[in-house]
């Protein structure tokens, strides 16, 4: 009986700990879109060694963009995009990443293609993504 009860206790709280930590995953600061650039900046310029001319052009660039990005406090809470909205805010990314890629040689154009893959990838595996908006389950049914 006391085994019963210490398993079931166990249990309970390895749930209860998986649960908190789940919501402080969801729960992660938001960044303001000064902290956005900065950021991307930090991450770029680590991973594709820019020089300080680069970062100055860069950083102009990515300011630009930002400020053309609507705010994420104008949607309500649990709210997404419109498809438009979604279309609008992708041919805005493509065109900075297009300035962007001017700027760099070509290793580093090569690094910053794979950076953008590697962010593409993330958002697929969770299930976003896929030609005409189809979630990657709906896309592998069709095929089958």
């Amino acid at each position: 009986m006391k085994k019963v009860i210490l398993a079931a206790l166990l249990m309970v709280m390895t749930i209860g700990a998986n649960a908190q930590d789940d919501n402080a995953r969801r729960q992660r600061p938001q960044m303001d879109r000064q902290q956005m650039v900065e950021f991307r900046m930090e991450r770029m310029t680590k991973e594709l060694s820019l020089t300080t001319e680069q970062q100055a052009k860069i950083k102009e660039i990515l300011t630009e963009e930002s400020a053309n990005m609507p705010e994420r406090g104008q949607m309500r809470q649990g709210e997404r995009p419109s498809r438009e909205a979604m279309e609008q805010m992708r041919a805005k990314r493509e065109e900075t990443n297009n300035k962007i890629e001017q700027l760099l040689n070509d290793e580093q154009k090569a690094k910053f293609k794979e950076m953008n893959s590697r962010f593409r990838g993330q958002g697929q595996r969770r299930g976003f993504g896929g030609p005409r908006g189809q979630r990657p389950q709906q896309q592998n049914a069709e095929q089958q």
